[in-house]
């Protein structure tokens, strides 16, 4: 038999860290049954989302709602830092030399004649700004502390994540210049 103590007090000094808790249990359970489709009925997937969520919530140790609410506010962070950089790359128009596909005439036989595409940086960049996001999010899981929460007692402070991520961006940075030098002689000959 669970055992849990229900006090109004504890509903009532619930603060941003545990709702995002809540939320973030009760959606992921909600999504996972309703992706396996058990129960058929909606109406009851719904109830035995909220049902455990609330014993997540009301279970839930200080250590993983303090870790939640760091990771999370870091998150938040990044994100909106890299809808910066989109922004500004797409205001700026910059854009790198994309494939070659054959003109085709208005049967859709080709025509023997051939044009190039220029293509944005996240179109043609895709993968290195994934693994980019991938590297900084291990790096704020590890800074918020996931690590400890798994058991491991590695800690690093924030100045040590920050020039890891520091390092990375200048990584980065190189390659896409070097990528840009290979391809800046097939560019010139699009425009």
């Amino acid at each position: 038999m669970i055992d849990v103590a229900f006090d109004i007090n504890s509903l009532m000094n619930l603060g941003l860290p545990e709702i995002v808790l809540w939320l973030l249990s009760f959606a992921l359970l909600y999504g996972i049954l309703s992706q396996a489709k058990v129960p058929q009925s909606g109406a009851s997937r719904m109830i035995i989302s909220l049902v455990v969520a609330f014993f997540v919530l009301f279970n839930a140790p200080v250590a993983l709602v303090s870790f939640l609410s760091s990771m999370t506010s870091s998150l938040v962070l990044v994100l909106v830092g890299i809808l910066a950089l989109v922004i500004l790359l797409e205001v700026a128009q910059i854009r790198v030399a994309g494939g070659e596909f054959e003109i085709l005439n208005e049967k859709g036989e080709p025509t023997g004649r051939k044009s190039k595409t220029a293509m944005t940086i996240f179109e043609k960049y895709g993968y290195v700004f994934f693994a980019g996001f991938l590297i900084i999010a291990a790096l704020i899981f590890v800074n918020s502390g996931g690590l400890q929460l798994l058991g491991w007692n590695i800690n690093l402070s924030s100045a040590s994540t920050t020039t890891i991520m520091f390092f990375i961006f200048i990584i980065l940075a190189v390659l896409w210049m070097v990528a840009e030098k290979k391809q800046k002689l097939n560019f010139q000959n699009i425009f």
